[in-house]
Parts: C-alpha cells; structure tokens; sequence
C-alpha cells in the first residue's frame, strides 16, 4: 500500500522557514549519514518555498482461513521522498545535486539534514527530514526569477512533534526579508553561450537527473544508506541568432551532433566569498560558522602591535625568513580564534586548499578590521553585486 500526506498548511501558517545543514561527507564517513550535527547552524533554502512530503510506506496483508476480510497489515519497508520548489537566492543548495560525485563538500557526497516548523492550533510543531540526497531538480528562468525544483530521497522524516530533536543547540534561521531573489539580469548581458557563441535568450532550463543507490537490509524498515551513481543534464534555451553567422553555426552544430560546451551565467557576484551577509555565516567547506560581530578595540589591538612589530623590523632590514612565517602563524591563529571562534587546526581539518585559506583570513581581517558588522559589510562592494556592476575594480583591504 502506498501512502501520499500532504501538510494542509499556508505560507502564514509557516514558523520557521524550511532550512538545511550538511550531515558532512558521508560516502566517505557512512557513520555521518542521517545523523544532524550537534548545535548545527542552518541556511535557508530560498524565497517562496513550497515543500510536498510524500513517504511510500510498504505493507504486507495478514488474512485468515475462514474470513473474506484482511484482519491486520504488516510493515515492511519505507521509502521517504520530498520534492521543494522555490527561487533560489544562490546555487548553494543546487550543488549538491549538480556537482561531480567524489568531490566531498557540495556535492552528493555530503548528505543533508532538514527542519521547518509550522503553527497548528496555535502550537508551533517542528518537522526534520535527515539522510536527504537530491535525485534530480530543475533550474530555469524566463525574464524573471529563477526558479528551482529539486526532488529528494531521505532516511527519515519524522512526525511532527511540539519541540525540536535537533541535537544540542541548533541555530536557525529567521525570514530573510532583506535578500531577493536571483532573477534574470542578475548574469549581465548575453549571459548564454554555446560553443563560445554568446547567444540572446528568452528561456533557460537545465535539468540533472541522477540514479541513487539505495541499501535496505533485513532487520530495517528504512533505508539504511544512499549513494549517487549516474548523472545527467539536459539544457534547453530559445534562442535568438541575431546573425546570419550565427543561424547557420547553430544548424550546423546540431547537424555534426558533436559534443560542444555550454554555459549560463547565474548571476555577477564575486567567484568566491567565505562570508554569506544574508545568512550572516562564514561558510568554509562543509562548516558554517555564525558571524561574530562588533569585536572589541581591545581584541583588535593585537593586531595593530603585530603589524607595528613587523614595519618597524622591515624599516631595519632584521626580520629574518624564520620570524616572518613564525609571524603569519600567529596572525592566522588570532584571525582563527577571534574572528571565527575556532582553532587554526579546526579550519585546516575542512580540507581547504593554501590559496583559499589565505583568502579566507584575509576576508575575516578586513570584517573585523574595516565592517565590524553584517550590516556595513553590506555596504562593501565585496558583497553587493549593484556596487561590483558599477565599480570595475573594487578594493580589498587585507593583511600586509
């Protein structure tokens, strides 16, 4: 018997919008999958959210000899899916489908844990989905917002209950009402190519499709592991030539039925930020680190006796090979512990590469030492793609 349930609530009904952590890596450490991390800092998934459960709960009959009728049902099995739509405000969430399997962070590998809560009869109740792989999704835009469509496949989803089993102390996420959605003109002009030909565009739809392993073992009624093995993706777009040239390069590319590369702009953001000013998180691989904000003068002044300490050892030519990275030991280890509250060890165990690392503490540097707060860090051309569309070349203070 397959059952289908569907939540009867609206979008006011809604407490605590639909939001997701990764359980980590758990093709690799199959001990993380279906399992929230402890005191987990959860992201939004997007605006205009629409979720639709479906478990498929599998059962035998039990009849007797002597009755027409089945006197009782058996569980057997349970299979737990949810498809969500919305407009998403990055591809955070769409990487997990999209990326290449074997890459850890933001891609199938990592397993998801979700939670939203809603108002019945005046009580808020919470509802977790853990064990999530995505199966397939679609994104499109058509001179509007891009819209997301995601479908996935679960260990568990619980029954709604009057509090939380998110383990320790969850952070989560209140409505975002500050950010918009992507929409079209967010990618700049001609923001479709194909085959190195930039191509106007009217409509774009990608979809991934991808085949999920499922284990289910005796002795369980839910699956007990997923892994995702095949893909793939199928674009479309309505196109117009523009050239003559262009018209007869398009017959001609579908006529030699040659592989040849595509490509969308989503949107002219900067490539690569740590600090997500809407979800004020640092997001450094698979940890997410709430924003730590108005540092005192007085945790900063170490710092500025560092960096006093170096000039003045440069201006005499004394600093010898040894003291200058006996130096960037020490500032990374401060950076570390007051602008992200954790151990250089802690962020080095994500996996991240020198060059982003680098990066990285150069970013946090510059939000203590020049915003200080989410709010002013808004304002900086590094975070607000209108200011990066006007200035060419925006600055970035960092670390001399």
């Amino acid at each position: 018997m397959a059952v289908s349930a569907h939540n009867l609530t609206t979008k006011r009904d809604i407490v605590k919008e639909l939001q997701f952590v990764t359980e980590g890596d758990s093709v690799s450490s199959p001990a993380l999958y279906g399992v929230t991390p402890n005191s987990s800092t959860f992201a939004l998934v997007g605006n205009n959210t629409e979720i639709n459960i479906q478990p498929d709960v599998q059962h035998m009959d039990v009849s007797v000899l002597g009755s027409e009728d089945v006197i009782d049902a058996v569980k057997t099995q349970s299979l737990y899916a949810f498809t969500l739509r919305n407009n998403p405000v990055d591809l955070t969430l769409w990487k997990y489908l999209w990326n290449s399997s074997g890459t850890g962070a933001l891609s199938p590998d990592s397993s998801l844990s979700f939670t939203y809560s809603f108002n019945l009869n005046g009580t808020e109740y919470f509802q977790h989905i853990r064990g999530a792989r995505p199966t397939s999704g679609t994104l499109s835009v058509s001179r509007g917002m891009w819209d997301q469509s995601m479908t996935f496949i679960a260990k568990d989803i619980t029954i709604p209950t009057t509090s939380s089993s998110d383990p320790g102390t969850p952070v989560y996420q209140s409505a975002e009402t500050s950010s918009s959605p992507v929409v079209h003109s967010d990618g700049g002009g001609s923001p479709f190519t194909y085959n190195s030909i930039a191509y106007g565009e009217r409509s774009f739809s990608t979809t991934v499709n991808r085949n999920m392993a499922v284990m289910a073992v005796n002795g369980e009624t839910d699956i007990t592991y997923t892994k995702a093995t095949d893909r793939s993706i199928t674009f479309t777009a309505d196109v117009f030539s523009g050239t003559a040239s262009s018209e007869t390069a398009l017959y001609t590319l579908y006529e030699s039925k040659d592989a040849d590369a595509a490509s969308y702009k989503f949107n002219s953001g900067p490539s690569v930020m740590f600090l997500d000013v809407k979800k004020k998180v640092w997001i450094i691989k698979d940890l997410t680190i709430p924003v730590t904000e108005n540092v005192s003068m007085k945790d900063m002044t170490w710092f500025r006796n560092k960096v006093k300490w170096a000039a003045e050892r440069e201006e005499k030519g004394d600093i010898t090979q040894t003291q200058a990275l006996e130096v960037d030991q020490e500032w990374w280890d401060k950076t570390c512990e007051i602008g992200l509250g954790k151990t250089m060890d802690d962020i080095l165990d994500t996996g991240i590469t020198e060059p982003d690392f680098r990066e990285l503490m150069a970013e946090v540097y510059t939000f203590l030492a020049v915003h200080g707060t989410i709010e002013k860090a808004k304002q900086s051309a590094l975070y607000d793609p209108e200011i990066l569309k006007r200035d060419s070349k925006p600055s970035k203070t960092t670390q001399s």
